[in-house]
């Protein structure tokens, strides 16, 4: 099949070729076809390439009318721009060019199209013209060119590499390819969503540009999201989510929970449970799903959002379609990070307890007077005598007096002033109630009876509630912590706070406020976590500084 094309005219020609009994072969003229080009100019590209259309429809003809049987085809043409853009899909051209290339590649293989020389090419007749007398039985048109009656290997055609950019072609922007199974883990970055829904609508926009009805296209991005496309986009983010679980699955990590995979291969828990029709509507089979994937953590968020329950209330409603790995700690983290439910509990911080200060502890023997100046009463300190044969309770008064009583001591008593003997009597009262101190009441210090749990400090910039003895119910100060006083063991128990003053109803005009600072302990603060604020902006709406 030869194809040539021009500025008058555009055709095909059609030769049969057969091989003879002394192993040379024979040609002939078997068909041709050609058509004036449009009296709108256009260029000779576009001219060529319809020329190769009409030879590929001249082929299909033959083939069918015909009651030959064709070993092979071979499509000719001397421009190497059209057999390049054969060679290349349909879709990378325009409108004109990509509907006959798309018809040619149907009907032909792109391996079939060769390239000649112009002065080779037999076509070029029919576009350039010629006198009937050099159309006889014996000419070129009639027997085809000299190399027909060769072998292949000795005809004169060539193959050129394909160039970067084709006349036709279109410069597209983007091109995106969308299969059936989208890799969400590269397509969709979960980390930024904060929203299990959003995540679910996104992902169906995104998937509905491979959408096949009416046809794939970006448009499909701004039609409204149905029902089906969402459920569709969860299953997806289930399956991802799974992916982690198949091993473990695999090798029966599962076995307690009766795991099984179902037609759509999602792993689901709940088989010991038998399917009756007196189970209630919502009684069906649990998806299990990993406690380390965010697809997890945001469904598990988006239930806790709707009425901020307590735990068990909140992983209740989770099982009810998921069954997450490591649930109840999870739900736990989730209802410690509210914002909303420590306003609504007013948790106030705390600190481990501090270490006792040097001036309680008793390195240098000093004065009885200098010890009893932080002593006022007798109650007992450290342990109580529980019988006849315990000796006397400690108290404060054995420094000040030198007995647990105020009840004075019937004698007798040596007067002296010998002051050798006055300091032998003033050591031997500071002995006593020192062994009585490291028998009774020392071993009490060891233990912190309350504030036991070191927690993380209070930090410059935190957002607290303050608890204020003079405010009114239900409505705490909200400030900004402006300086953290850091004590000998690193740890803060005292915070400097700065708020404002918020307007009262009669204020017509609000010309601003001066922060107040006022020190507080962390006892009586509730700080409100910076990521859940930014993980909650419309709880941060109901906080004003």
């Amino acid at each position: 099949m030869f194809s040539d094309g021009s500025d008058q005219a555009y055709g095909t020609c059609a030769y049969v070729r057969w091989q003879l009994e002394n192993g040379t072969f024979g040609a002939n003229l078997l068909a041709a076809k050609s058509r004036v080009t449009p009296i709108r100019k256009t260029t000779i590209v576009r001219t060529e390439l319809n020329g190769a259309l009409l030879s590929k429809r001249l082929s299909a003809f033959i083939k069918k009318e015909s009651r030959f049987i064709f070993e092979k085809e071979y499509f000719f043409v001397d421009s190497e721009i059209v057999r390049a853009m054969i060679q290349k899909d349909s879709y990378g051209f325009n409108t004109y060019a990509a509907v006959r290339i798309g018809e040619i590649q149907e009907g032909t293989s792109p391996s079939d199209w060769h390239w000649i020389e112009g002065k080779l090419n037999i076509a070029d007749w029919i576009t350039r013209g010629k006198n009937p007398s050099e159309l006889d039985k014996n000419s070129l048109w009639q027997t085809g060119p000299d190399f027909l009656h060769l072998h292949e290997s000795e005809w004169p055609i060539k193959k050129f590499v394909l160039p970067d950019h084709l006349p036709e072609e279109t410069k597209a922007a983007m091109i995106i390819k969308v299969e059936s199974r989208i890799i969400l883990s590269h397509a969709i970055d979960i980390l930024r969503f904060s929203c299990y829904y959003r995540l679910l609508r996104v992902t169906a926009r995104i998937a509905a540009i491979g959408k096949k009805t009416p046809k794939p296209s970006l448009k499909n991005l701004a039609a409204p999201v149905e029902a089906e496309c969402v459920q569709n986009a969860e299953l997806l983010w289930i399956k991802e989510a799974q992916k982690s679980l198949q091993q473990r699955f695999e090798k029966g990590k599962f076995n307690r929970l009766s795991a099984r995979k179902r037609k759509d291969r999602i792993i689901v828990v709940g088989g010991r449970i038998p399917k009756s029709s007196e189970s209630s509507y919502d009684e069906q089979e649990l998806i299990l799903m990993p406690s380390d994937y965010r697809v997890s953590r945001l469904y598990a968020e988006r239930v806790h959002s709707r009425g901020h329950n307590g735990v068990s209330t909140t992983m209740s409603k989770i099982r009810t379609r998921f069954w997450i790995l490591k649930l109840r700690k999870m739900a736990r983290a989730i209802r410690e990070q509210c914002v909303i439910c420590r306003k609504k509990q007013k948790i106030l911080e705390s600190q481990v307890m501090g270490t006792l200060p040097k001036e309680r502890v008793f390195v240098e023997r000093k004065t009885v007077c200098f010890e009893a100046a932080n002593l006022v009463n007798e109650r007992p300190i450290g342990i109580h005598p529980t019988s006849p044969s315990d000796d006397t309770y400690l108290s404060p008064n054995h420094l000040l007096l030198g007995r647990a009583s105020v009840r004075i001591p019937s004698g007798p008593f040596k007067e002296t002033k010998n002051e050798r003997l006055r300091f032998e009597f003033v050591q031997r009262l500071v002995n006593a109630f020192w062994k009585r101190w490291i028998r009774d009441y020392f071993p009490s210090l060891l233990i912190r009876q309350k504030w036991h749990v070191d927690k993380l400090n209070v930090c410059v910039g935190d957002v607290v509630m303050i608890q204020d003895s003079n405010s009114i119910r239900g409505q705490w100060k909200v400030g900004r912590v402006s300086k953290a006083l850091v004590e000998d063991d690193g740890r803060v128990r005292r915070v400097e706070v700065q708020y404002k003053c918020l307007p009262t109803k009669e204020t017509k005009v609000y010309k601003g406020q001066a922060y107040t600072t006022i020190e507080r302990p962390v006892q009586r603060l509730v700080v409100i976590p910076w990521f859940a604020i930014i993980c909650c902006p419309e709880c941060f709406d109901q906080i004003s500084l």
